[in-house]
C-alpha cells in the first residue's frame, strides 16, 4: 500500500516536472520572440515635434537659426543680425552686416550644415560669409559667442534693381560663387577668388519664352546652378568649370511657378516646391549609351559588350576611359534629371524648403504657415505642425545637429520645435520594395548599410537578403535531400547489418563537426578546386547517371544464380567501381570538351557568350558545404522512420512477388513519409538559420541574381556581419532585429506547415 502511494506521488511529481519544463520552454521561446520583435518595433514609430519656444520677431526678418545647444537664436534683419537667448527672447548681441553699403538686405539664406550665410541688398550687392557660434570657457562657465566672417562681397549691376533671391557657395580652394535673381526678372552669376577678385561674370536667361526666374540654388560641391521660373521651368547649369557655366538641362518640372529649391544631404537629390504646393524630388541620372559596332567583344564595366549590342550606363567617365577601344561608340541619351518622387502636396504655395544636415529629411513650409517633415528615401511624410495665424511665412530650417526645427514669420514669431524622428529611413516600401536611390538609373532592391562618408544614403532593402537565404537553402536541399533519403532507404532496408552498424554512426558523427570548420574547408579548399576544374566537375556529374545505368545493366546480366547467392545490399558495392570509372571518364571528357569547344576556359566562355560571371565562392559551393552539414539530420531521422515501418508490411510485399527494391520504394518509403518529411523540414530549418558556412563559403554579396555561379548574402550572415558595428538603438541595429524577427517567423511558419502536412500524412498512412 505504501509503495503504491509513493509511486502515485512520484508519478505526480514527474508529471509536474515534465509539464513545467514544457511550459517553460514555450515561454522561453515566446520571450525571445517578444524581445526580438520589441527591438524592431520602433522602426515603424511615428515622429514627434515638441514645441520648444516661440520667440518674438522684433523687426522684419529674412532668415533665422539656432546654435547646436539651442541656447542662442539669431535673426537676419535688413540692417543687422540679432542674437537672443532661447527661450526668453532676450537680445544679447547685435552683429553689424558691414557690407560696404547703406542699402538694407532684401533676401538672405542660411545653411546650418555648412554654416554659410549668403545675403543680397536693395542696391544689387551680395555677400557670402560664415556665421558660427564659438564656445569658450571662463573658469567653469561656458560661453557661446556668435561670429560672422565674410569670405567675399560683390556688387552686381546696380541698374538691375534689388536682389529678390540669392544663392551662393564656397569651395575648398576659397572660391566663391554667387547667383542673384533681381526684381526686373534677370539672373546674374559671378565667381570670385579667395581675395574677392571677380573671375567670371555672366548674365543668364530663363529657358521659357515669357518666363522670369523666381528662385536660384547654387552648389559648387555638386557643380550645379539651378534656377526656377514663373512657368515651372527649371534650368540647370553644369559648374564643373565654375568660370564657364554650361546649360546642362532644362525641364518642365510643373505647370506652376517654382517657388523653392533645396539640395538634400550629399547634394545629389534636388527638391522642388511650386506655387501650387507641389513637392517633387529629382535626381541627376546622367547616362550614356555605349554601342559596340566592331567585331570583337569588349569588357565594359565588368560586363561583356558584344557586337551590335547597346547598353545604357551611368556617366562615370566611360567616354574617356574607353574611347581608345576600336568599334566602341558613346552617345548621351535621355534627360540628365529625372523626377523620382512626388510627395504629399501642401494646401498652398511652398515658400521655403530646408534639408537636414544629418540625413535625408526635409522640411517644407507653405504660405499658410503649415510645416511638414518628409524623408526622401522612405518617401514618407513624417509629421505636420502648424505655426499659427500670426506668422507670415518666410523661412524654415534645422539646427546644425538636426535635433530641432525653426519656422520664421516676417513679422510674427520664430517658432522652435524639438524633433524626435528616430528612424525616418524605414518604411514597408523602403524595406521590401524597389527604391530609386541616388546614383541609380532606376529603382532597385539594394542592401548597402554603410558607406565611406557621412553623406552616404543607407540602402536597407531586405529583399536581397531574403532571396539569398532562399537560394542557399534551395541548393543545400537540392544536394542533401536525395543523398540523405536514399542513403537512409538503402541502409534501413537493403544493406547488411554489419555495414549499417558502421555507416550510420559515422554519418551521425558528421553532425558534430563545427560549422566553422565546414565553412573553412569550403572557402579555402572546395571553392578553388571547383573554380580550377569547373568543366571536369560538370563532366563527372553528367556521366554519373549513365554510370549508374551501366552498373545496373551489368548486374542484371550476371547469372541469376550468382545474384541469388549475393548477400542483400551487395548491389551498392558492386556499383562503386562503375561510379568511380564514370567520374574519371567525366573528368577527362570535361577537360577535352573545354579545350575544344570553349577555348580552354569555360568560365571565360560563359562570360563572353552569355554574360554569366563565375564567382569563386558561389551557390554551388554553398550547396555542397551546407548540404554536407544537414545530411546527418535528414539521414538520421529518415533512417529511424524507415526502420520503424513494421516488418510485416515488407514481408507481405515480398510474399506478393515484389523485389526488395520495389518493397522499399513502394511500401516503406510511403509508410515512412511523415518521418521523412519531418526530417527534411528540420534540415530546412538548419539551412535557413546557418551562419558560418554561408558567411565563409559565399562572396557575402547581397545581389539579386538567380545564377548558381554567383554568391549571395543570407539574413543570418548579414546579422552576424553587421551587428557588431551597428550603433545600439540605431536604424541598422533595429533593421537587423527585424531581420531576426523575419527569420523567426519564417521558421515558425515552416514548422507549422510541416506539422500540418505531417498530420495529413500520418492520417493517410496511419493504417500501416
Amino acid at each position: 500500500m505504501k509503495s503504491a502511494v509513493s509511486a502515485r506521488i512520484w508519478n505526480r511529481v514527474a508529471r509536474w516536472v515534465i509539464t513545467g519544463g514544457g511550459v517553460a520552454l514555450i515561454l522561453a521561446v515566446l520571450a525571445i520572440m517578444v524581445f526580438i520583435a520589441r527591438e524592431a518595433l520602433p522602426l515603424f514609430g511615428k515622429a514627434r515635434a515638441v514645441s520648444d519656444a516661440a520667440l518674438p520677431v522684433t523687426a522684419r526678418s529674412l532668415a533665422a537659426g539656432l546654435d547646436d545647444r539651442r541656447e542662442l537664436a539669431f535673426q537676419v534683419t535688413p540692417r543687422e543680425i540679432i542674437v537672443c537667448r532661447n527661450p526668453s527672447g532676450e537680445t544679447i548681441q547685435q552683429l553689424p552686416l558691414a557690407l560696404g553699403t547703406e542699402a538694407p538686405l532684401t533676401t538672405a539664406e542660411y545653411d546650418p550644415g555648412k554654416k554659410l550665410l549668403v545675403v543680397g541688398t536693395a542696391d544689387g550687392r551680395a555677400g557670402l560669409g560664415t556665421l558660427a557660434f564659438e564656445e569658450s570657457w571662463a573658469g567653469e562657465e561656458r560661453r557661446s559667442t556668435p561670429r560672422l566672417v565674410w569670405h567675399a562681397t560683390t556688387a552686381f549691376d546696380s541698374s538691375c534693381g534689388r536682389i529678390v533671391r540669392i544663392a551662393g557657395d564656397r569651395d575648398e580652394d576659397g572660391q566663391v560663387a554667387l547667383a542673384a535673381v533681381f526684381d526686373n526678372g534677370t539672373l546674374h552669376y559671378e565667381l570670385l577668388d579667395g581675395e574677392g577678385t571677380r573671375l567670371a561674370s555672366q548674365k543668364m536667361a530663363a529657358s521659357g519664352k515669357d518666363a522670369a526666374p523666381t528662385v536660384a540654388l547654387l552648389s559648387l560641391h555638386a557643380a550645379l546652378l539651378a534656377v526656377g521660373s514663373t512657368d515651372g521651368t527649371l534650368s540647370l547649369w553644369d559648374l564643373r568649370d565654375p568660370a564657364a557655366p554650361q546649360l546642362e538641362d532644362h525641364i518642365r518640372s510643373s505647370m506652376h511657378a517654382v517657388t523653392a529649391l533645396r539640395l538634400l544631404l550629399g547634394e545629389q537629390g534636388l527638391v522642388i516646391g511650386t506655387g501650387a504646393g507641389e513637392l517633387t524630388e529629382w535626381l541627376r541620372t546622367r547616362y550614356v549609351r555605349a554601342s559596340n559596332t566592331g567585331i570583337e567583344t569588349i569588357q565594359l564595366d565588368g560586363e561583356p559588350l558584344r557586337p551590335g549590342e547597346e547598353r545604357t550606363l551611368l556617366d562615370r567617365d566611360y567616354g574617356r576611359k574607353f574611347s581608345h577601344v576600336h568599334g566602341l561608340r558613346f552617345a548621351t541619351v535621355g534627360a540628365p534629371w529625372t523626377n523620382v518622387r512626388t510627395f504629399e502636396s501642401h494646401p498652398g504655395a511652398i515658400v521655403s524648403i530646408a534639408a537636414s544636415p544629418r540625413n535625408r529629411v526635409l522640411a517644407t513650409m507653405d504660405r499658410h504657415g503649415g510645416v511638414r517633415l518628409h524623408h526622401s528615401t522612405s518617401h514618407r511624410t513624417l509629421l505636420q505642425v502648424a505655426t499659427g495665424g500670426d506668422v507670415q511665412p518666410v523661412h524654415v530650417g534645422f539646427t546644425p545637429n538636426a535635433q530641432a526645427l525653426t519656422a520664421l514669420g516676417a513679422e510674427g514669431r520664430l517658432h522652435i520645435w524639438e524633433l524626435h524622428v528616430p528612424h525616418p529611413e524605414t518604411s514597408v516600401a523602403s524595406l521590401f520594395d524597389r527604391v530609386w536611390y541616388e546614383g541609380y538609373v532606376q529603382p532597385a532592391h539594394v542592401w548597402q548599410s554603410t558607406g565611406g562618408s557621412d553623406e552616404f544614403e543607407p540602402k536597407l532593402g531586405l529583399f536581397p537578403l531574403l532571396l539569398g537565404t532562399l537560394k542557399g537553402t534551395f541548393y543545400a536541399l537540392l544536394f542533401s535531400v536525395p543523398i540523405a533519403v536514399l542513403a537512409a532507404l538503402y541502409l534501413s532496408q537493403l544493406a547488411p547489418a554489419s555495414l549499417r552498424n558502421v555507416v550510420k554512426p559515422t554519418i551521425e558523427m558528421m553532425a558534430a563537426m563545427p560549422s566553422v570548420v565546414v565553412g573553412f574547408l569550403a572557402a579555402l579548399w572546395l571553392a578553388p578546386l571547383l573554380e580550377g576544374r569547373l568543366a571536369a566537375a560538370a563532366g563527372a556529374l553528367a556521366l554519373m547517371p549513365p554510370g549508374i545505368a551501366v552498373a545496373l545493366g551489368v548486374w542484371y546480366l550476371l547469372p541469376q544464380g550468382w545474384r541469388r547467392r549475393a548477400r542483400p545490399g551487395m548491389e551498392l558495392p558492386f556499383m562503386i567501381p562503375f561510379l568511380l570509372l564514370a567520374a574519371w571518364a567525366g573528368v577527362q571528357w570535361g577537360g577535352a570538351v573545354e579545350a575544344s569547344a570553349f577555348g580552354g576556359d569555360l568560365k571565360q566562355w560563359l562570360f563572353d557568350a552569355h554574360g554569366i560571371t563565375y564567382d569563386q565562392r558561389n551557390c554551388i559551393v554553398v550547396g555542397i558545404a551546407l548540404g554536407f552539414a544537414i545530411i546527418p539530420i535528414i539521414f538520421t531521422i529518415s533512417e529511424d522512420a524507415m526502420s520503424s515501418v513494421p516488418p510485416s508490411l515488407t514481408s507481405a510485399a515480398l510474399a506478393l512477388g515484389a523485389s526488395r527494391w520495389q518493397s522499399a520504394l513502394h511500401v516503406v518509403l510511403p509508410a515512412a513519409s511523415p518521418g521523412i518529411f519531418a526530417a527534411v523540414m528540420l534540415g530546412l530549418g538548419r539551412a535557413i538559420g546557418e551562419t558560418m558556412i554561408v558567411l565563409m563559403a559565399t562572396g557575402n554579396t547581397p545581389i539579386l541574381d538567380l545564377s548558381p555561379f554567383n554568391g549571395m548574402r543570407t539574413m543570418s550572415a548579414s546579422i552576424a556581419v553587421e551587428i557588431p558595428e551597428a550603433p545600439n538603438g540605431g536604424t541598422l541595429y533595429r533593421v537587423l532585429f527585424l531581420t531576426g524577427t523575419l527569420l523567426f517567423l519564417f521558421t515558425f511558419v515552416l514548422n507549422t506547415g510541416a506539422d500540418l502536412v505531417g498530420r495529413r500524412l500520418r492520417k493517410r498512412y496511419g493504417q500501416f
